[in-house]
């Protein structure tokens, strides 16, 4: 019974969400780009929406369903297993170094890269690992931990569905497989969570990946 009511919860919250952002995805932002440039309407979405619709409530829930976390210790104060994240990051590093010279033929950085990407990114990783680890994987670890973390990836795919139907690159990413390039960062994300029972642990892998889409 306890395990049902936690995922009816989560199920809850996640549909909320996924409304909530895909309806601004696919409706608000054609009509804010009417008025404002591309920089402020990422800006609105990414840093502010990103902590105020994403961060804030998935701590709220956190802190008012902590009886059915599967990790119920402070989320930001485990230690965080940098000799097992550090290969992470460097890996992560090396494969958009690789990417970036195939692509181009050359390895340089971005010519939009901005200082305000660094803050976009810590706050995208912010805002999704605290809902998508903090929260969603946290509240479905009394269920087998593997299934958890599968089902954490696919919904985790979904939530990318609403800009990429904005964007018109739904089905680019869906037919060329870049998609199970998401799956793939989720179980990273949650085996990170999961090791270290620290959010940071997440958040720095996940700030750090956006960063270097960003500057390559």
């Amino acid at each position: 019974m306890r395990l049902e009511k936690s995922a009816r919860i989560a199920a809850a919250s996640y549909m909320g969400l996924f409304i909530l952002w895909g309806g601004l995805e696919i409706c608000i932002v054609p009509f804010l780009a009417r008025w404002f440039d591309d920089t402020t309407i990422v800006f609105i979405k990414e840093v502010v929406l990103k902590i105020v619709v994403w961060f804030v409530p998935a701590v709220l829930l956190c802190r008012h369903y902590h009886g059915f976390l599967g990790i119920q210790t402070k989320l930001f104060s485990g230690k965080i297993p940098w000799a097992k994240l550090l290969p992470v990051l460097f890996l992560f590093t090396a494969f958009h170094l690789v990417s970036a010279y195939v692509e181009n033929g050359a390895v340089f950085i971005s010519s939009s890269f901005r200082a305000a990407d660094v803050l976009i990114a810590v706050s995208v990783g912010m805002g999704e690992e605290m809902v998508f680890r903090g929260w969603l994987l946290n509240v479905s670890l009394r269920d087998k931990t593997w299934r958890a973390v599968l089902v954490n990836a696919v919904l985790f795919l979904l939530i990318h569905f609403p800009v990429w139907i904005q964007q018109g690159l739904l089905s680019t990413y869906v037919t060329s497989g870049a998609f199970l390039q998401i799956m793939a960062l989720s179980v990273i994300f949650s085996w990170s969570f999961l090791k270290s029972r620290n959010m940071l642990a997440p958040v720095i892998l996940h700030a750090y990946w956006d960063f270097l889409c960003f500057l390559f």
